[in-house]
């Protein structure tokens, strides 16, 4: 049920594949590209939202392509606006979608990463994860001889978060010891790897952890940086840790 507050409220949406002629994708010539150049040819119809489309051969060479359609914003669209403030001012055209592509001299020991970490920066801001993950990846696949199917999975299957370890490891050496209630924990907290199938309740005391500590620090900067009227205005960022 509408609440009285928005009754009196009239709002539109805009959204990609409401748009005529949008959701295409141009199979037969993705099945048919040869090379880079002819991949980018195809990935070049594809009007749909944003993705990440990925590009391996068998020379070895690996490359990345922001695909789809890029909005033209003259406002942000994190935000509620009177329509015609938040209306788009058209689509950017294919060529300034972000593209990397690397030519393999050693494919067993050359990777390209993308572990849902920040791809760009622009002025609106986008939702992302930490590098931790990526991190870890490159952690991993530097000690690997070789890239085999076990190990990959193996890889997949893989929490360990070396943030969280730092975390947890901090904090046991910063609490008093010397109560009961917290000395077990404490103990479990100094040897913990940051692996979440050696040890989940550590692994989701890390993620609550995290979340106090990122409030306790934001409240200081409140109190030292902004005026009382804004004192506890709400802290927004795609990337929300301590």
């Amino acid at each position: 049920m509408m609440s009285e507050a928005l009754a009196s409220y009239a709002s539109s949406r805009q959204w990609l594949p409401l748009k005529p002629e949008i959701l295409r994708i141009p199979i037969v010539k993705l099945n048919q590209a040869q090379d880079w150049k002819s991949f980018n040819a195809a990935i070049d119809q594809m009007k749909i939202p944003a993705q990440n489309v990925t590009y391996l051969d068998r020379k070895g060479n690996i490359g990345i392509r922001i695909s789809g359609m890029g909005v033209k914003r003259k406002s942000s669209g994190r935000f509620i606006y009177q329509g015609k403030e938040g209306e788009w001012l058209g689509f950017e055209d294919y060529s300034t979608r972000r593209c990397a592509f690397y030519a393999a001299e050693d494919p067993v020991k050359f990777s390209l990463l993308n572990a849902n970490q920040r791809m760009w920066v622009d002025n609106w801001g986008h939702h992302w994860e930490g590098d931790s993950r990526n991190a870890r990846l490159v952690e991993t696949l530097k000690e690997l001889k070789e890239y085999t199917l076990e190990e990959m999975i193996r890889l997949q299957g893989d929490t360990q978060v070396r943030y969280f370890k730092i975390v947890l490891n901090w904090l046991s050496r910063e609490l008093p010891g010397d109560h009961q209630k917290y000395r077990e924990m404490i103990a479990k907290w100094k040897g913990w790897s940051g692996d979440g199938r050696t040890d989940e309740k550590s692994y989701s005391e890390a993620i609550l952890v995290d979340k106090w500590l990122t409030e306790i620090c934001l409240d200081q900067v409140r109190r030292q940086f902004l005026p009382h009227e804004l004192s506890t205005i709400k802290y927004w960022h795609p990337l929300r840790r301590v």
